[in-house]
């Protein structure tokens, strides 16, 4: 029997979105994550009893993201099975990334009675974050021996290929974008035209607004009439470029009110970035200090260094360190001969005693 051409339609409706959901789901998403990174995140859980989470910083390729940095979480609550983040610096952090680079997820470790499986409370978490996009998280244990990746796809958890590699020779490359003002966005090195145009109309906005909001006329007060005005010019914010020393992939993107100076955001920075507080910071010239006007440091790249209090500490601990060990070496050596002798000692006095007793039964 024919059907109506209304019911025809639905059928079709209804096979179209079954379509979409099964292609949806046969999709393979994978994760790389670079060594460096991994190593850093590792280094760092080895050293903190409570479980430590980390904001995965990189890009999407063809359903691969590929991960080149990673930022510890600002905690609001940690302990051994719980660990929350401050959504505060979190928005901070997205404003920092340059242009092309966005969150892909969470990397976080879990104690090694729990393993890499996903909690309750990680489900709940991967859901909340699925509402504003593709994202993917990672749990390590057991010092990085245990670990998946999970994103959700259709309100369901599922486990996503990950791979931890150096990605030194998929170094991100960059390409200067001219617009009334101009933008560095960075790119995979086999990343199509047609997929970086699409990242660029999902993250401009937010690029443009954090050099010009709030909107400021340049020498034109607001009780002005607009009527009077012949150009409407705008302030723009100092935009500086800031390197850690955790990868050398990309520069992170931070954009200020020209008026400020340095000492205005150096604590700003490093807790944006999660920087050891023992940092200085520089450019090619040299120090920056800390009544440099930010409109001298527009478009530079900032490389914070230990300051030389911090180097002159790290030197002489790493020597009380070698000396330590060659002293400990030296009494385990002597006391091992100490023993030697004395195990002769007794083993020839021994002899000695069995030899007369031998003489005297005769």
């Amino acid at each position: 029997m024919e059907l109506p051409c209304s019911e025809m339609d639905k059928i079709s409706l209804e096979r179209g979105e079954k379509m979409l959901r099964d292609k949806t789901k046969k999709k393979t998403y994978r994760i790389v994550i670079d060594t460096k990174a991994f190593e850093t995140a590792l280094k760092r859980g080895t050293k903190e009893e409570y479980e430590v989470g980390f904001y995965m910083i990189g890009l999407f390729k063809d359903n691969t993201a590929y991960v080149y940095d990673i930022i510890e979480f600002p905690y609001l609550k940690q302990d051994n099975l719980l660990i929350s983040s401050d959504p505060a610096k979190l928005g901070k952090i997205f404003t920092a990334l340059p242009l092309g680079l966005r969150i892909i997820g969470t990397l976080h470790k879990h104690p090694d009675s729990l393993g890499s499986k996903f909690s309750s409370i990680d489900a709940e978490t991967f859901r909340q974050w699925s509402r504003d996009g593709i994202y993917i998280h990672v749990i390590f244990s057991r010092e990085g021996k245990d670990l998946a990746a999970y994103m959700v796809i259709d309100d369901k958890i599922r486990k996503v290929d990950l791979e931890i590699r150096d990605l030194s020779n998929e170094r991100l490359r960059s390409v200067v974008l001219t617009l009334p003002m101009e933008f560095r966005i960075y790119y995979h090195p086999k990343e199509k035209a047609i997929d970086l145009l699409n990242r660029i109309e999902r993250s401009l906005i937010l690029a443009v607004s954090k050099r010009l909001l709030p909107v400021q006329f340049i020498d034109s007060p607001l009780n002005s009439t607009i009527a009077d005005m012949d150009v409407l010019k705008f302030k723009k914010k100092t935009v500086i470029y800031v390197v850690t020393d955790r990868q050398d992939f990309f520069y992170y993107e931070l954009a200020y009110p020209s008026e400020l100076r340095f000492g205005d955001i150096k604590e700003e920075l490093i807790s944006i970035l999660n920087l050891n507080k023992d940092v200085e910071f520089y450019t090619q010239k040299g120090l920056i200090y800390d009544d440099t006007p930010l409109s001298e440091l527009n478009g530079l790249v900032i490389y914070p260094r230990p300051t030389l209090e911090k180097l002159l500490h790290n030197m002489i601990l790493a020597e009380i360190t070698k000396i330590s060990h060659l002293v400990k070496n030296q009494m385990e050596e002597s006391l091992k001969q100490f023993e030697n002798r004395v195990k002769e000692i007794i083993s020839s006095e021994i002899k000695k005693a069995l030899n007369r007793v031998n003489n005297e039964g005769e």
